[in-house]
């Protein structure tokens, strides 16, 4: 186990999984052994273990998915596994997903530059995102589609995390396996007291499915 990366990373979000791991369940634990058993085996054989989080819009669940499987990658001292995200349809990164990031410890910092824009004509920044204060513990985050450069182009794990991608996009190419984790959509709680809490819960359920799947690598 690589202990250097559990020690180098951000201290509130260790802290945040730890409690997690403590309590509640996990939803969709099918999809949590998929990719548990592919990272297990890919691990044995000493093949990359990049994870692709999907959604459609590629600005909230997706994201939110791939820090949070980052994070848990380094909580568990597996740095080698690498979350990353893309949409169907991307539009740009939520601000209140990057709330619900920063309520936790990520560091979410503006870059100054913009990534292509996607259907909507939505601005699209790039943030960098860091989980840590190792060089690895850091991605360039911002809305993609599949396919985009940034994305490994083959032997991937995709993971489709809203019922849109996951019922517009049955076969992801390049993917080594495709599995499935539908959660509820935080927008529909956008403007609301709900809020806050709303983004809270996806990004907790997302750390916890990621979790279960990485410590099958241990």
């Amino acid at each position: 186990m690589n202990i250097s990366a559990r020690d180098t990373l951000h201290p509130g979000i260790a802290d945040h999984l730890s409690g997690l791991e403590a309590t509640g369940g996990i939803a969709f634990l099918a999809a949590a052994e998929d990719l548990g058993a592919w990272l297990h085996g890919g691990r044995a054989r000493g093949e990359s273990l990049e994870v692709v989080v999907v959604c459609t819009g590629n600005s909230r669940r997706s994201m939110l998915g791939a820090m949070m499987g980052n994070a848990a990658a380094s909580y568990l001292g597996l740095p080698a596994v690498r979350f990353l995200s893309a949409g169907t349809s991307p539009s740009a990164f939520h601000a209140r997903t990057i709330q619900a990031l920063r309520a936790i410890g990520f560091e979410v910092a503006p870059t100054g530059d913009e990534a292509p824009r996607g259907p909507e004509g939505l601005a699209n920044p790039r943030y960098l995102v860091r989980w840590g204060t190792n060089p690895d513990q850091r991605l360039l985050e911002y809305s993609k589609v599949l396919g985009d450069p940034a994305l490994p182009r083959e032997g991937f794990a995709a993971v489709m995390v809203c019922s849109q991608a996951d019922a517009g996009c049955p076969i992801v190419p390049g993917a080594r396996i495709r599995t499935s984790a539908p959660y509820p959509d935080p927008k529909s709680a956008d403007g609301t007291a709900q809020e806050a809490e709303r983004y809270a819960l996806t990004r907790d359920a997302l750390a916890r499915l990621f979790l279960a799947a990485v410590r099958k690598c241990i």
